[in-house]
């Protein structure tokens, strides 16, 4: 009589201990896989925003490489001049610190195409540039 009183309905039939903790086991694995569910879902969104914002910056980039390259030609260069001068300088020490890479490698860079070629080389031979 004390073990039907510790059992629930099930079907008309009273639940055993077994069946309970099966339920409970069955109602946190439900609540886990919605918590998942919502949780992978939140990671997709925040994808593709991130996935968005990279394609903004690219036309971001693009807009100030149209910008930089109409400033060189003159068009607008007053208004950019610093920075201008300011890239034209980042560019400049790209290419030193290039080189000096190259040279650790044994290798120079050519300046016109970017072919490595031997240190003794005097031309480039893939474009010709003379090297020295």
């Amino acid at each position: 009589m004390a073990e039907e009183q510790s059992r629930g309905p099930q079907n008309g039939k009273q639940m055993s201990g077994t069946d309970k903790f099966m339920s409970k086991v069955k109602e946190m694995a439900d609540t886990v896989d919605k918590t998942v569910s919502e949780q992978i879902e939140s990671i997709k969104i925040k994808s593709k925003i991130s996935n968005l914002n990279d394609e903004i910056d690219d036309f971001y980039r693009s807009i100030g490489i149209k910008v930089y390259q109409s400033a060189e030609e003159n068009f607008v260069k007053s208004d950019f001049q610093a920075e201008i001068q300011s890239i034209g300088q980042r560019f400049d020490e790209i290419e030193q610190y290039l080189g000096r890479a190259a040279r650790i490698r044994g290798v120079v860079v050519c300046a016109g195409c970017g072919k490595e070629c031997q240190l003794e080389d005097e031309f480039c031979s893939k474009c010709g540039r003379k090297l020295k």
